[in-house]
Formats: C-alpha cells, sequence, structure tokens
C-alpha cells in the first residue's frame, strides 16, 4: 500500500502496471464520481497514450458517466468508479485499486476496498497492490502509512509504504507555473503550507492553536543544562487520569528550553508520582548534586480527596513529601496561550524564546495537534479548545503566565481582548498577522 497526494503518480502507475501485465483489473475511485472525473480521470485522459485505448471506440472523452470503463488493447480493463456503495462490490476481484483522496472515506470503506485485491494475471505468488493518495490528515491515512514509516525498520508492518512528492517534483506544473509554490506561500496561513505543501502531517492546520510551532526552529537535540540556570517543574495533576509535569530551563537573559517531561500512569498515587519525579530529577543535575526547581501546580484539584490517595488530598501529600508549590495563573487561559504563540514567534521577527528539546516526545506532539473546534465568526471561542491530550500545553501556557522572567523584561499589558471578534482577528491584535 503506497500513499501519495500526488494524482500523476498514481495515474503513472496505472498505466505502467496497465501494460506490464496485460489483461489485468484495475479500479480507479473516490468517494465521489464527478471529484474523479475532474482530478484523476482528467489526468487520465491527458496522460494516457490514445493507442493503447480499444474502448471506448470513440476515445477516453466519450463517455463520463459514474459507471465508466477503460479498456486496451492488451485486455487491461481500468474502472472507474465511485465509492459510495461498498456493499454492492462484495464479487469485485481486481489487481490493482487507486483510491484518490482517501482520507474522504471512512477506514472500514478502505479495509473493505483492500479484501477485493487479487494476485495479476501472470505473477503467482505475488503481493496484492493498493495505492492511495492523500493529503496530510490526522485520520486513519496517517497511522496506517505515514507513522508506520517513521517506526524502527524491526516494528514497520512492511505491507505499507509511504512516498511524499512534493509541488516541485511535477516537472510540467512548474513548467506552466514556476512561482505556483511561492504564490501559495504567500496567499495561505503557515500552517496550511507546511501540510498541503511541505507534507507535515504533524500540524493540525484546521483550527490550529499553535500555527507557529515548527519543528525546525522551535526542536533541538538534549543537552547538558547548565546548573547556573534557572529551573521550572509545572505540574499538571489529575483525579483519574495520569499526572503530567513539564520542565523548561532559562538561559540568563535569552530564551527557555522545555528540556523533559513526566507522565504519570491513572491509577499512580500522588505519593508514587512524586517518588518517580526525585528519581527523574536526579538525572537532571552533574552526577553528586542537586537543585532547586520553581514549582508550579494546577491547583483545581489539589483539595480534592482521592481514594487512590488513602483519602487524601494532593496538597497533604505535597506537604508530607515536603514539597512546595506555586498556584499556576489560570485567570485568562488565552492570555496565556497568546503569551505562548508570542514566546515561540516575536512580533519584534527576533529569534524565538521557547525552544523544546527531542527527548519530550507527547509535548511536541501536542504543539502540532492542539486545535480549535469549528465555530461560527461572532462566537466566543474561548470554550472552543479540544479538550483531548492537551495537559502538556496545559502545563505550557501556566509556564508562560509566570512572566516576566521568560522575556527578561516587563512586558507591556495586553489590550483589552473581545473574545467574539474571531481568533484570527485577536491573534492579529496581540501578537501580530500570521506569516
Amino acid at each position: 500500500m503506497i500513499p501519495t497526494h500526488n494524482t500523476k503518480t498514481l495515474v503513472g502507475l496505472m498505466l505502467v502496471f496497465g501494460q506490464a501485465f496485460p489483461a489485468s483489473r484495475i479500479y480507479a475511485c473516490r468517494k465521489d464520481f464527478t471529484d474523479l472525473r475532474d482530478t484523476l480521470y482528467a489526468d487520465f485522459v491527458s496522460m494516457c497514450p490514445p493507442g493503447w485505448v480499444k474502448h471506448p471506440k470513440n476515445g477516453l472523452t466519450d463517455r463520463l458517466e459514474a459507471s465508466h470503463d477503460v479498456i486496451f488493447h492488451n485486455g487491461t480493463k481500468i474502472m472507474f468508479r465511485e465509492l459510495k456503495d461498498v456493499e454492492g462490490k462484495l464479487g469485485l476481484e481486481v489487481n490493482l485499486i487507486v483510491i484518490e483522496q482517501c482520507e474522504e472515506i471512512e477506514y472500514g470503506t478502505y479495509a473493505h476496498m483492500e479484501g477485493r485485491l487479487r494476485p495479476w494475471p501472470g505473477a503467482p505468488k505475488s503481493p496484492r497492490v493498493m495505492a492511495v493518495g492523500s493529503n496530510p490528515t490526522p485520520k486513519w491515512p496517517k497511522e496506517l502509512f505515514y507513522d508506520n514509516d517513521k517506526l524502527p525498520i524491526g516494528e514497520r508492518d512492511p505491507h505499507y509504504h509511504y512516498l511524499h512528492f512534493a509541488p516541485e517534483e511535477n516537472i510540467d506544473l512548474m513548467k506552466v507555473a514556476p512561482n505556483y509554490v511561492k504564490d501559495l506561500e504567500k496567499r495561505f496561513p503557515v500552517a496550511w503550507v507546511r501540510r498541503y505543501l511541505k507534507g507535515d502531517w504533524e500540524i493540525a492546520v484546521e483550527g490550529a492553536v499553535y500555527p507557529e510551532y515548527d519543528s525546525t526552529v522551535h526542536e533541538l537535540a538534549p543537552f547538558p543544562i547548565p546548573a547556573s540556570w534557572r529551573r521550572w517543574m509545572i505540574l499538571d495533576p489529575h483525579l483519574a487520569k495520569p499526572f503530567y509535569a513539564l520542565y523548561a530551563a532559562q538561559a540568563p537573559g535569552g530564551p527557555t528550553f522545555i528540556y523533559d517531561e513526566l507522565i504519570g500512569t491513572p491509577d499512580m498515587s500522588s505519593s508514587d508520582f512524586f517518588r518517580v519525579m526525585r528519581e527523574r530529577e536526579k538525572t537532571h543535575w552533574p552526577a553528586g548534586t542537586s537543585g532547586t526547581y520553581t514549582r508550579v501546580i494546577d491547583y483545581s484539584l489539589t483539595t480534592t480527596i482521592t481514594k487512590k490517595n488513602d483519602g487524601k488530598t494532593v496538597r497533604e501529600v505535597c506537604a508530607e513529601m515536603d514539597l512546595s508549590f506555586g498556584n499556576a495563573n489560570k485567570v485568562n487561559k488565552w492570555e496565556n496561550i497568546f503569551a505562548v504563540k508570542r514566546l515561540l514567534k516575536p512580533a519584534s521577527e527576533e529569534s524565538p524564546l521557547l525552544y523544546v528539546t527531542t527527548n519530550c516526545v507527547e509535548t511536541i506532539w501536542q504543539f502540532k495537534n492542539y486545535r480549535m473546534e469549528a465555530h461560527e465568526e461572532g462566537t466566543d471561542f474561548r470554550e472552543k479548545i479540544l479538550k483531548e491530550r492537551d495537559d502538556l500545553m496545559d502545563c505550557v501556557q501556566y509556564l508562560a503566565a509566570a512572566k516576566p522572567w521568560l522575556t527578561g523584561a516587563q512586558e507591556a499589558p495586553l489590550p483589552p481582548v473581545s473574545y467574539t471578534q474571531g481568533f484570527a482577528r485577536v491573534e492579529a491584535e496581540l501578537v501580530g498577522p500570521r506569516a
């Protein structure tokens, strides 16, 4: 299975396959036939040599209805279909399946079509072949193809492979529109460019809260933190979910580096987590030495008695273990979010004031996938954050709220914020327009 979002690549595979394996059966499809006709089939018409075609007799543009077949002189049959009635395809047996824009369909539809594959003529014991096109998306194609390809070789499913094709590799397009990529980079937000032009599958474009976050800019390899740097430990405790903790250090007069994360387990008691925490913190300092942290906690659940704490509150456990935390600044979540955005990309175009080391895998994932639900312009967007796998983003916001130390100077107060103006407009007022 090979995903790509280059339609001409899919057509090229169909043509080569159809000639290499005479009498083969190829199924080319998309969720809606009108879309299929305007994209995959249009490229097929422009790329297929007319001399190969036996049917339709009057040429490839002769028939464009929702059930359209093309037959080559060598007996290969290519069926162009939509994918709205998969139950009607139970008896289908084909050698190659090509699905364009597979993110439009549900995984169940994809799995059903995968079961329709048979080895092609003249190639016994051959693998089943399915090629799918997809734009970068957090949906099932990412997990099945992209994430699989990132695993160590021994852990990958060998049947699924990922290929990325950039617009610059489309020679015909570059001849016709040499400034195609640059024009799109000017017209669209940086997050859109990174996903749809650069092939970044990690960032959430639709409703991304931190489109400023860029792996090539904000991530760096772990390094020994100098003992003289101020250190912070931000804790987000829960009653049923795991505890989440973030560690950061500030270079004197310079940026801040998130250099470690600690995530408990759902059944771990507060005291067990704190014991694990102290063992982890020993690794933050040169052997035989120790130092101090400014500790900040989300206080909202710290006074609730829980069974897993033997009837004690988190605050009581902290006192027993001689741990002192300051309360997180939670007065205005969105002011905290905008503070993080300004650290990632200062309005002055200076270097960022916030970085993450690559060992903080969950923090990086949350930066890229932290997003808002869709909401109408003119409605209050403050409560539209998707509250899924976002605990470390809360920690980052509490970290940013502890200013002025992050920037090294007292910041000017933020202007009044209207939360019904729309996110993009408020964002522009507070941190400047997006690139």
